[in-house]
């Protein structure tokens, strides 16, 4: 990696000032040092945890696999016969952080990730379920003996390295966990947890306090707010009562998870759909569709995007958990819709990936939460100008959402900085946001094996929000909603580098006024 990181560089210092090759060139070097700087802190050795459960990869890929031809269906079983090999490693990662006293919360580990012991269940497995929907080419004893081979390598290579990782970590890692919930109790604690928010910020001049402050602040201007939409709802009471009020009123909540489902289908598709073209310039092609999380893999976040391949074969798919459905509140509909769908996560990924003048490391490699994150979060935002929180029950969802957001920056720094306990995270939470009370209690957990990456959210929303604001202060009317967005969806990165494309928008009309147009090459 170091060799790459010093070519990209001599190439970059041969390049002419604004160019393509020079972005690409300065996006794959910030990439890769902060990748590296990753690497290096010890954050290698939590490969598995209650968020990235050992089947959890694998389950994702299958859902981008097609097998057309005999080889893809030989490719898919060696890669089987290789999860032994790749739980060994994972394992031996997780001891050199026994060895280190470097270990995940107990917190943060899972009791068991899977049923592995149901040999006679193989070919009713997920694992087995490509093998089955199988391309008509594969016929006769070519067919028979894919498929043998295929039970052969769930059945003795897939499901005991997986039952192996739930005895490992029942019966040895647990009985080395940190001693408590935060990083700072690791040996180097506190310089870890900054180049963690170093890494999901990709800023590496933000301290821990300052993210807490600026969390704290954004929580009292949100709470203003909330507590005047309460007032416009006719109660006489604070936001805090409010949202105690609305987290156990059944009739907030779906009854069904197809319910669920086809109301989240139908508010992306009816309600948002036909009004982006109203501020944004492109709307990708690329197809999105809702599906629920499978209960074995329901231990993370309530939602989550995963992209689309890239020949469209499998669309881009917004997973919602309708397991609890108690936790999954009517009010939140719209905002969690655009954050996950569009114009979220699939409108950043769609953008970049039906770009045909980029390399593919900017479409599928590129990684900075604070952009995909910030971005989501500014989408949910564009509701407001897309007149979809008019209900004001929605409104007070999208408020709740985002003093969630900001509340993470307080309480991901407070427990991991600040010596907070986790009871003192959840009743902050709790006492700050409409959100239910197991959601709340998942999000605490996920912040506490996830350090750093909460913080994301609101400080790259803030990030976007503030080059807005600059370009329309400087553009008056001359400002256009649909180019500022082009350029910002068609330059994923780090916010440094986004900005640089939006200070020469800027500079672009400030040279010819009248003749502006995106600058992202």
């Amino acid at each position: 990696m170091n060799e790459f990181l010093e070519r990209a560089n001599q190439l970059l210092s041969i390049c002419n000032e604004g160019s393509e090759t020079q972005t690409n060139l300065l996006l794959f070097i910030k990439n890769l040092e902060f990748e590296l700087d990753h690497l290096m802190s010890g954050s290698h050795l939590f490969p598995i945890s209650k968020l990235f459960t050992p089947q959890m990869g694998l389950r994702h890929v299958l859902k981008y696999t097609k097998i057309n031809n005999a080889e893809d269906a030989w490719n898919l079983i060696a890669r089987y016969r290789a999860i032994p090999e790749q739980v060994d490693e994972q394992i031996e990662l997780m001891r050199e952080g026994i060895r280190t006293n470097f270990t995940l919360s107990d917190i943060s580990l899972f009791s068991k990730s899977g049923n592995w012991d149901q040999a006679e269940d193989v070919e009713t497995s997920p694992f087995y379920k490509p093998f089955i929907n199988i391309s008509e080419s594969i016929t006769g004893d070519e067919l028979i003996a894919i498929q043998e081979n295929a039970s052969d390598a769930i059945l003795n290579h897939v499901l005991p390295a997986y039952k192996k990782v739930d005895d490992f970590i029942n019966n040895e890692y647990r009985l080395h966990t940190r001693p408590g919930i935060g990083v700072s109790t690791l040996p180097n604690g506190r310089d870890f947890y900054r180049q963690e928010l170093a890494y999901h910020l990709t800023d590496t001049g933000v301290t821990p306090e300052q993210i807490h402050n600026m969390g704290l602040r954004e929580v009292e201007r949100i709470t203003k707010e909330m507590d005047e939409v309460v007032k416009s709802l006719g109660f006489n009471m604070t936001h805090q009562e409010f949202s105690n009020m609305i987290r156990n009123d059944t009739t907030q909540f779906f009854g069904t998870e197809d319910e669920a489902l086809e109301t989240y289908r139908k508010v992306l598709e009816e309600a948002i759909a036909p009004k982006l073209s109203n501020i944004f310039k492109n709307i990708p092609e690329k197809l999105l569709t809702v599906e629920k999380i499978p209960k074995e893999l329901a231990t993370g976040p309530q939602a989550y995007y995963m992209m689309p391949s890239a020949d469209n074969s499998t669309p881009g798919t917004f997973f919602l958990d309708t397991n609890s459905l108690h936790n999954l509140p009517k009010y939140d509909v719209v905002t969690l819709a655009m954050h996950e769908g569009v114009p979220g996560h699939h409108f950043q990924y769609a953008y970049v990936m039906e770009r045909d003048d980029i390399p593919d490391f900017r479409k599928y490699g590129v990684r900075s939460n604070a952009f995909v994150e910030g971005w989501a979060l500014y989408a949910e935002y564009l509701g407001y100008e897309l007149g979809l929180f008019n209900d004001t029950y929605m409104r007070y969802g999208h408020l709740s959402y985002e003093i969630f957001r900001a509340c993470r920056m307080v309480v991901d720094t407070g427990m991991h900085v600040m010596g907070w306990s986790r009871q003192q995270a959840i009743e902050y939470m709790l006492n700050n946001s409409a959100s239910s009370v197991g959601n709340i209690e998942r999000e605490i957990d996920r912040y506490i094996t996830w350090p750093g990456q909460a913080c994301a959210y609101k400080y790259g929303e803030l990030k976007i929000k503030s080059m807005r604001r600059k370009a329309e202060e400087i553009m008056g009317d001359a400002f256009d909603i649909r180019e500022f967005h082009d350029i910002i969806l068609r330059n994923n990165g780090p916010l440094e580098l986004v900005e640089k494309q939006i200070d020469r928008y800027i500079e672009s009309y400030q040279r010819s006024p009248t003749e502006v147009t995106s600058q992202s090459p």
